[in-house]
């Protein structure tokens, strides 16, 4: 689950929305906001998907390759899945909310993003990356820990 369904459902809640709206977003639109919510940056559409694309399909796969590896040793597969996850979910969580201010502006000058927005993306991209860590400590835990224990034994004392 965590290195499929998550990432697959991050990138789908990361593109879906730009792509389905495209047609009521200004071009170019919105892409940085200062410490008030207004717009003082913008990007073209095709800039936009791409730097969905990027953060989200590259995390996306480095979560699903991870996590189809066996742990030789504990503490191999926490570190990649969790940071993979992070930027997916952050991407994730942002790119709607950067299409929600867009949303039907005539100029991406109008676009209002909430002050909030972004700390709500951050705590989320956290706790989803808190929940996939969990869920991945798990078949890590059973990993033999020393290489004697990895050999296979016959029952007999040394």
């Amino acid at each position: 689950m965590v290195g499929a369904v998550v990432p697959a459902s991050l990138v789908a809640l990361a593109a879906l929305p730009a792509v389905g709206l495209r047609s009521r977003l200004p071009e170019p639109m919105a892409s940085h906001w200062g410490l008030t919510g207004s717009a003082n940056g913008y990007m073209s559409m095709s800039a936009f998907l791409a730097w969905v694309l990027v953060l989200s399909v590259v995390p996306a796969a480095i979560a699903v390759t991870v996590s189809r590896r066996s742990p030789t040793a504990p503490g191999q597969i926490v570190p990649w899945l969790s940071g993979a996850t992070f930027v997916l979910a952050l991407t994730a969580l942002l790119a709607p909310m950067m299409v929600a201010a867009n949303l039907d502006a005539g100029d991406w000058r109008q676009a209002n993003l909430t002050v909030g927005a972004p700390w709500v993306a951050a705590i989320g991209a956290c706790a989803i990356t808190a929940f996939c860590a969990r869920l991945a400590r798990r078949p890590e835990t059973a990993v033999p820990t020393t290489k004697a224990e990895q050999l296979p034994s016959a029952g007999l004392r040394t």
